[in-house]
């Protein structure tokens, strides 16, 4: 349960940082405001999320990592519970993502 909690945390608070940079770029390149920026990239990060799921790093794509450390990715370690599964990452990350992202669009 504490590993999906932290898992659902840092998606949450990578994917409000992600869409906050991105506001601001797209706020420097062109005359948008920035609330309305930021209410578009929250709606799109919730979307790419929702629909990606939980696939966004796959096991495959950190054997390189896990071979660097001289640790083997099929070796036991000890887990307080399993990951944030597909649905998990659309209740408790792509909703209240899309949600500030509708509520600062919302505003004006």
């Amino acid at each position: 349960m504490q590993r999906a909690v932290g898992q659902g945390a840092v998606l949450l608070v990578t994917s409000a940082v992600g869409a906050a940079a991105g506001a601001a770029v797209w706020t420097t390149l062109s005359d948008v405001g920035y609330r309305v920026a930021l209410a578009v990239a929250c709606m799109v990060a919730a979307a790419l999320l929702g629909l990606s799921g939980t696939g966004m790093s796959t096991r495959s794509g950190t054997h390189d990592m896990w071979a660097f450390l001289g640790m083997g990715p099929d070796r036991a370690e000890a887990k307080d519970g399993e990951g944030l599964t597909s649905f998990g990452v659309f209740l408790f990350v792509s909703l209240p993502l899309f949600a500030v992202g509708l509520v600062l669009f919302g505003r004006g």
